[in-house]
């Protein structure tokens, strides 16, 4: 095991690069959190989407100078705490809309091209009948065109495939078969080799992995210890850290939000 300072945990392939001074969307912002970019008007550069101060934001970037953003748009929530999952066409309509997870709901924000605006949003649904902090929750594509996402809530795993559909999305929730019914920490990492996607998880004591055994209905079998008496791990990643093909895990900790103040590398030693 190696200890790694925090931005290799995020980027482990950028060891030795330069990156220059920060550029400022916009300053004094109360609260910002987890936000996406995308190219949703398909003109060329990259706008800017994020849940500040009660509201979603949408910045664009100003017309010859693609480094300097401004506010072009707001849809004002009421609450904060919301999180932009990401952009997917979910009406078919051959444009990206947003979707976001704000108070235990996804939430699908269409974006009518003609107008160049989001519309407001609608509730898809609940998200494993409780509250899922947008930390535990993993992002996939699955085969067939559906949005897959893993949330995780009071130690059990959801599987939440979503559906796109001309009249907007359809979600269906899935229980998932895993070695615990008390994780509270998990990623997805094919540490096996065997081109499936198994679950690295922690239960509060100890770090495991878990191989997928059926992925209809998704399912993990027997684990695998990677290390016990472990705490307060606050993230789990994987990535590929040395030569060989294996598959590392990478976890961080702190204490619960408190933020992450170590990384650590745990190598797999697989051939």
């Amino acid at each position: 095991m190696k200890q790694l300072l925090l931005p290799f945990l995020i980027c482990p392939t950028f060891l030795f690069a330069q990156f220059a001074p920060p550029l400022s969307i916009h300053e004094g912002f109360a609260t910002l959190h987890t936000g996406t970019m995308a190219d949703l008007d398909q003109d060329g550069t990259l706008e800017a989407f994020g849940f500040v101060d009660n509201e979603l934001r949408y910045y664009k970037a100003h017309e010859g100078n693609p480094q300097q953003y401004y506010s072009y748009q707001s849809l004002d929530f009421g609450v904060p705490n919301g999180d932009v999952l990401g952009n997917f066409d979910l009406d078919l309509d051959g444009d990206f809309d947003l979707l976001l997870y704000k108070d235990n709901e996804l939430h699908w924000i269409p974006y009518d091209a003609a107008l160049d605006q989001l519309l407001p949003a609608t509730s898809i649904g609940t998200v494993g009948g409780g509250i899922v902090t947008s930390q535990n929750l993993q992002v996939q594509l699955s085969p067939g065109g559906q949005i897959e996402f893993l949330a995780l809530n009071s130690g059990t795993l959801y599987q939440l495939l979503l559906t796109p559909n001309i009249d907007g999305p359809e979600l269906t929730v899935n229980t998932v078969s895993t070695p615990s019914s008390a994780l509270k920490r998990f990623s997805l990492g094919d540490i096996d080799g065997d081109a499936g996607e198994d679950l690295i998880y922690w239960d509060g004591t100890d770090l495991q992995w878990a191989p997928q055994t059926s992925l209809s209905p998704l399912a993990f079998g027997t684990p695998t210890l990677v290390a016990a008496g472990v705490e307060d791990i606050e993230a789990i990643r994987t990535a590929h850290m040395d030569a060989n093909t294996a598959l590392d895990i990478l976890i961080g900790r702190g204490k619960q939000f408190g933020g992450i103040n170590a990384a650590f590398w745990y190598k797999n030693s697989a051939p």
